[in-house]
């Protein structure tokens, strides 16, 4: 009876691990290609992260492979059969025991040196000629904010899509909004973009950095997200990560730094700019257009000085809020 169990069990492996792979190839190569794969890594840091991840994985299979194997031997081995239902019984063995304590201990220890190595790596500061953006987490998007510094003399914020140039470091300095802007904006995230560097915590009262760099021919949108939950509107926090050429990127900056096409001076002008069907067919598809609970938030920011926000009643309906310096100086219902 025994016998006749075992090798009904290695069928189910035989059908089971073809049928699994087959599965895992489906798709027509959509998944592995979707911006947000961390095993196709493009930017240098992911790149050392993949280094390390990759050998640590293949000795993580082969334990794994051990493991099973020995629990499956020793299943087979000395199961119960006619004749031999008590076998006999050990309480313990010292040699054994010491053995299956060190050796993990070992094979950790020696993961941990090239793991230390590369969180320092990562975590080094590529100095002044660097191009530094700060990045602002806020509910539910993202500010992305280029200072003066050499080569920008206006600053810049956009929202929800970082450009960056290739072969370049750029520094990315993470903090969350703070409580003189909004008590409700003071929210733990955790800000990803997996083809391109590692993950860092967003943390009310603490700024963190990271480094990204991409090498010339990788030019691309790369997706990044939030990836810790954080609220309500935990799935909007999804912006994009454009890496530009050096000139493009110049164009694109220049540009930035240029005057609004529209200065929204008075509230007829921003009652003006476009019809309630117009507005709401523009920003629908958005990742500005935030849905949220309660009393209106700001959402988003488009154009140069100009600001526009999307805000919602939490009923159903949005409002296109005009704002300049700050103060807002039209709002237009979307139905």
């Amino acid at each position: 009876m025994g016998r006749n169990a075992a090798r009904r069990w290695w069928k189910v492996v035989v059908v089971l691990v073809p049928l699994a792979l087959a599965v895992s190839a489906c798709g027509g190569g959509v998944g592995p290609h979707n911006r947000e794969n961390s095993l196709r890594p493009v930017g240098r840091q992911a790149h050392t992260i993949d280094n390390l991840f990759t050998p640590v994985f293949w000795v993580a299979v082969a334990i794994g492979i051990f493991i099973l194997g020995a629990v499956v031997y020793v299943a087979i081995r000395y199961r119960r059969r006619p004749g031999n239902e008590n076998p006999p019984q050990v309480h313990g063995n010292t040699p054994l025991e010491i053995a299956w304590t060190l050796i993990p201990a070992v094979i950790l220890a020696i993961i941990a040196v090239p793991t230390i190595s590369t969180i320092f790596q990562l975590d080094k500061n590529p100095g002044p000629n660097a191009l530094q953006v700060t990045v602002t987490a806020k509910q539910w998007w993202w500010q992305f904010s280029y200072p003066k510094q050499n080569g920008i003399d206006r600053p810049v914020v956009v929202a929800d899509e970082l450009h960056i140039p290739t072969g370049r470091d750029v520094h990315v300095s993470l903090v969350a909004c703070s409580d003189s802007q909004s008590p409700a904006c003071n929210v733990a995230h955790s800000w990803w973009v997996p083809e391109l560097a590692g993950t860092r915590d967003v943390i009310p009262g603490r700024t963190n950095h990271l480094t990204l760099k991409v090498d010339p021919g990788n030019e691309g949108t790369y997706l990044g997200q939030c990836k810790e939950y954080c609220g309500l509107s935990h799935a909007n926090m999804r912006f994009r990560v454009i890496v530009q050429s050096r000139s493009a990127f110049e164009d694109w900056l220049a540009g930035q730094q240029q005057g609004p096409a529209v200065v929204l001076a008075d509230s007829g002008k921003a009652r003006n700019l476009a019809s309630r069907a117009t507005l709401r067919s523009a920003f629908e598809p958005l990742s500005m257009a935030f849905w949220t609970w309660d009393r209106g938030l700001i959402g988003g920011q488009l154009g140069h000085q100009g600001i526009i926000a999307l805000t919602t009643d939490g009923g159903g309906s949005w409002r296109i809020v005009f704002r300049r310096r700050h103060r807002a100086v039209d709002s237009v219902a979307v139905a």
